[in-house]
């Protein structure tokens, strides 16, 4: 319902020549633009932002601009031509930062993921010590499903962004799924089976059920599955 009410606004930020994207009250404003017309987009938003600031306060609403935050996406070779000024928000100056959080994924201004990706794996590496502590006092069963209630389920949270991200970050990915027995770090494939640290047992043993392409492969996955749903959404219109 808030989206409905708020429908104005996003057709305001359109005027804007700006792409919008609202999820429940947060609302995001995208633009793109050649390195040296960079100015041209800082100054754009600056003027979009007021005028959905406006826009708020005649419809009883208030932007927060304490928690507004600007991000330049660029490559590596292209960081030096982004604008080192900060964007004009209202009243308040916003200094662009180099990570945003958006709906629980982590952009990196130079789009490699690789926060994302290590939150990732440091929040998963977290739950699986936890299960360790309990792996003995619970039947497989019971560990089967924690683990793909904690651990597995955040590797494939909006798993599809991660499309074309470096192959030292997919290991790290793939790591939590099948991480080799003689490895310090507890791993959840380890204890699905119920492995100890010090068994020695060839790896090939214990990745028997887990492919070592099965992150990539989810990924292009969603992919295709969000694609074929954007298509027949076009073609039913």
């Amino acid at each position: 319902m808030f989206l409905l009410y708020t429908a104005d606004l996003l057709q305001l930020i359109k005027r804007h020549h700006l792409t919008p994207h609202g999820y429940a009250d947060d609302t995001q404003i995208c633009g793109f633009c050649q390195p040296p017309q960079a100015d041209e987009l800082r100054q754009g938003v600056s003027v979009c932002v007021g005028d959905v600031s406006s826009w708020m306060k005649a419809n009883r609403l208030q932007l927060n601009q304490l928690k507004t935050e600007v991000l330049w996406c660029a490559s590596a070779r292209r960081q030096h031509v982004i604008p080192p000024g900060p964007v004009r928000i209202g009243n308040v100056s916003v200094q662009p930062v180099s990570t945003v959080r958006d709906l629980g994924v982590y952009i990196d201004a130079d789009v490699t993921m690789r926060t994302h990706v290590t939150n990732t794996v440091g929040a998963c590496f977290s739950s699986l010590r936890q299960l360790r502590s309990v792996q003995r006092s619970l039947p497989r069963y019971a560990l089967l499903t924690l683990v793909r209630a904690l651990v597995v389920s955040k590797v494939h949270y909006c798993i599809s962004v991660l499309a074309g991200i470096s192959g030292s970050l997919q290991n790290r990915l793939q790591s939590i799924l099948n991480q080799p027995i003689t490895s310090f770090a507890t791993s959840a494939h380890r204890i699905m089976t119920g492995v100890k640290r010090l068994d020695k047992v060839r790896n090939t043993t214990v990745l028997t059920s887990v492919s070592r392409n099965e992150l990539i492969h989810t990924v292009y996955d969603r992919q295709l599955r969000f694609l074929g749903h954007m298509l027949r959404n076009t073609l039913s219109t």
